[in-house]
């Protein structure tokens, strides 16, 4: 997958900072931006509030200094920000929307889709930012495609930009086998496992070794991480939670690729592999118990290698491509698209030129190179980065290379048919998949006859959503679920 383009390097006539060259080691050469709005940023007056959820606690500090130095260069503009708990964001954003306070600029990803850019679209909250696009903006070296292709784009709802990027989407939505290097040696093996087979062997054997280290586990409040992750390189991946085949638009509970993954973790689990308590893991155990070094595998996200460095700066771990089924890859992690709308601007904003100085700014290379540093996140622009590439980053570059391709998303063809792959998945079976698998895995049983199941009386469900929908007046057919074009090994291109 080509992750990147290369930056298409010209004067960056945007908002940069002044304090740049104190904030980031190595950009003391680079020129201080000009503001890219006609008027002179001096002379530039409003006030800004800017609301986002903070995902770990370098989040707020981060924030302030960005917006210390934007005023630097915008003066008489007044910036607030507004940080939300996880947990409260989504609440706090519909509630501040309803009582007619809404933020001027705001976070649009997030623990819950409520937020998101469709979903923010179709509750009526967004301007469209394609009046303040230029072409300079449009050169900073954001994806290839990102303006020219507005069905693959991400930013895009209809022919207007809704949304802009601040984080590399791949980088958001890769998975990654963290391996312990000497509890694997200490079994006689020296290198990260490939293959499903192997990694299931490896596990057994650290579990055997009864020293309390255990080969393999998952975070039993979300083993849908895991479970999608290893599903996926069996092919095709699938789209939603309930989930749905965008090969055929059916429902794919029962698909292969999820029969055969359920399987081999419920079978490693029945025979001792996993460390005693996962089921009631949250998402951060496995990091927990890796960085004390009693788990030799697991499947986690981007950024828990710097967890896992300042909880154990002296581990010796590998990141490693999620292991393929022993027959051959039959598919990719998938990517939905070029980017992942990061920030938006509310319709109610009192100073719209405000609030695109602000979003403008944080869409330099010198604001997303401090995200970088900061943050630990791979920003969507290139140059913000690739000129301070960290052996982990480096790393993860090669695993999202390596097993990520662009597949196709719903949206592609519609706000319409979002709001029914939205509706019918709302209404799916409960239990719902995620329940099914997890109890299988837990406590062992048949996972494709539940599934078949579920997938009957799912497919049921689609069909009656498109009929409820075509009779409120969408334009919504089955056959909006279905990409016939899409080739699971390979990129699409729409």
């Amino acid at each position: 997958m080509k992750i990147g383009s290369p930056p298409r390097r010209g004067t960056l006539g945007v908002l940069g900072f002044a304090a740049a060259a104190v904030l980031l080691a190595g950009c003391a050469s680079d020129p201080e931006p000009a503001p890219a709005a006609d008027v002179e940023a001096s002379d530039l007056e409003g006030s800004v509030s800017i609301a986002m959820v903070s995902a770990t606690p370098e989040y707020e500090p981060f924030m302030e200094s960005q917006i210390q130095a934007f005023n630097e260069l915008y003066p008489n503009v007044d910036v607030e920000l507004q940080i939300f708990p996880p947990a409260q964001y989504a609440n706090a954003i519909n509630l501040s929307f309803t009582s007619g306070d809404a933020p001027d600029v705001y976070r649009l990803t997030g623990p819950s889709p409520a937020t998101n850019m469709i979903n923010s679209f179709r509750n009526d909250w967004l301007q469209p930012l394609t009046p303040f696009i230029t072409d300079e903006f449009e050169d900073r070296g954001f994806p290839e495609g990102t303006f020219d292709n507005k069905e693959l784009s991400g930013l895009y709802v209809g022919d207007d930009i809704y949304g802009l990027p601040l984080e590399s989407l791949p980088y958001t939505q890769v998975r990654i086998l963290y391996t312990n290097m000497d509890l694997l040696e200490s079994v006689g093996v020296s290198e990260p496992p490939e293959t499903w087979d192997d990694m299931i062997d490896v596990a057994t054997k650290i579990s055997e070794q009864g020293d309390g280290a255990y080969g393999f586990a998952m975070p039993g409040q979300n083993a849908v991480v895991t479970v999608d992750a290893l599903a996926a390189t069996y092919g095709p991946p699938m789209s939603g939670g309930a989930p749905i085949n965008l090969t055929d638009g059916t429902s794919g509970a029962g698909n292969e690729s999820y029969v055969q993954t359920v399987e081999m973790l419920r079978d490693a689990n029945a025979d001792g592999v996993f460390t005693p308590g996962w089921e009631s893991w949250d998402a951060r155990r496995p990091i927990q118990e890796f960085a004390l070094g009693t788990l030799g595998m697991y499947v986690g996200a981007n950024f828990h290698a710097k967890q896992i460095r300042e909880l154990n700066p002296g581990l010796n771990f590998e990141m490693a491509a999620i292991p393929v089924p022993d027959s051959g890859r039959g598919g990719y992690s998938p990517v939905g698209g070029l980017n992942q709308p990061y920030w938006g601007m509310s319709k109610t904003a009192e100073s719209p030129e405000a609030a695109w100085a602000l979003l403008d700014y944080m869409s330099t290379v010198q604001f997303q190179s401090a995200a970088y540093e900061a943050l630990g996140l791979i920003p969507v622009l290139d140059a913000a980065y690739e000129d301070n590439v960290t052996e982990d980053t480096a790393r993860i570059l090669e695993i999202m290379e390596e097993t990520q391709r662009v597949s196709p998303q719903v949206i592609m063809n519609g706000p319409d048919a979002d709001q029914l792959l939205s509706a019918a998945t709302a209404s799916a079976p409960s239990p719902n998949v995620m329940e099914l698998y997890t109890k299988v895995i837990t406590e062992g049983g048949d996972y494709a006859g539940p599934a078949a199941a579920f997938d009957e009386k799912f497919n049921a469900v689609i069909d009656q959503t498109v009929t409820k929908l075509q009779a409120d007046g969408l334009d919504v057919e089955r056959s909006d679920l279905v990409f016939p074009k899409w080739d699971p090994l390979e990129d699409y291109e729409g």
